[in-house]
């Protein structure tokens, strides 16, 4: 593949993805690393993508990765990666126990947690108003949804009212979602900044803070950073990016086998 038919190809993906890392493009173009880098300085000195430690990302990235990422409701994306949600809500479940108040923070991957509540006696408080209406009345503990600006496009509220809500309130675990994670830069970040805020606050009011994110949050870079990844006492996933050492508070748990 000539240079040119290379600088083409990389934009293209650029345009397809927020962000490719230098294997990818290796695999992809056929050529050596440092090919590939000097392809990447070319396109950068010219203005044309963006570099990132281990890859780069598109100048749009940020809009693309809203396109791809911000569905209107979450109703679209909760069957999306279902088996990998499932099999991190239940190694999230090992933390739930009889007589906790825990934070269920929005998000399709959190939502994954609901069946393995309903036969504990728990305070669960949420900003998602798609988590609270599949939590059934059978329900032996009690749901507190906290009020404020709406967001109907996820579901969920956010803002100051829905911060100082949180303050009456002492959660033993936090259990957070997130749209993107980097790790080289220990970042973990939301598209929208209120809703970040709000998890921010969250995580203040809680003893153990607990993400829950599946493997294709790693190649996302969201706008709002909300939280470095020590914050968090467990980082729930499914996979690592390949070469990626894996931190001392990650648990990388096993698909799930439940239909």
């Amino acid at each position: 593949m000539l240079k040119k038919e290379r600088l083409y190809r990389i934009e293209g993906l650029l345009k397809q993805k927020p962000f490719i890392t230098i294997p990818e493009l290796q695999e992809e173009l056929g050529v050596s690393r440092s090919s590939v880098m000097r392809d990447l300085d070319e396109l950068e000195q010219a203005g044309r993508i963006s570099r990132e430690r281990g890859g780069a990302s598109g100048q749009n990235a940020e809009a693309l990765a809203r396109s791809i990422y911000s569905e209107p409701s979450v109703l679209s994306r909760e069957n999306t990666n279902a088996e990998e949600k499932k099999a991190i809500a239940r190694a999230a479940a090992e933390n739930l126990k009889d007589g906790s108040c825990i934070f269920l923070d929005s998000g399709t991957t959190p939502a994954y947690l609901i069946p393995y509540l309903l036969d504990k006696r728990i305070q669960i408080v949420t900003p998602s108003t798609y988590i609270s209406a599949q939590i059934p009345s059978s329900f032996g503990g009690e749901v507190y949804l906290l009020g404020g600006s709406y967001l109907q496009e996820y579901d969920t509220v956010c803002g100051s009212l829905a911060i100082d809500m949180l303050d009456q309130f002492n959660f033993d675990q936090a259990f957070i979602g997130a749209n993107g994670i980097s790790l080289q830069q220990s970042e973990v970040s939301v598209f929208s900044e209120p809703i970040g805020a709000l998890k921010k606050h969250a995580m203040k009011r809680s003893a153990k803070n607990i993400l829950l994110v599946d493997s294709t949050k790693f190649s996302i870079k969201a706008m709002s950073v909300f939280a470095k990844l020590p914050q968090f006492d467990q980082v729930i996933t499914n996979a690592l990016p390949k070469g990626c050492r894996k931190p001392a508070n990650v648990t990388i748990c096993a698909k799930s086998t439940e239909r």
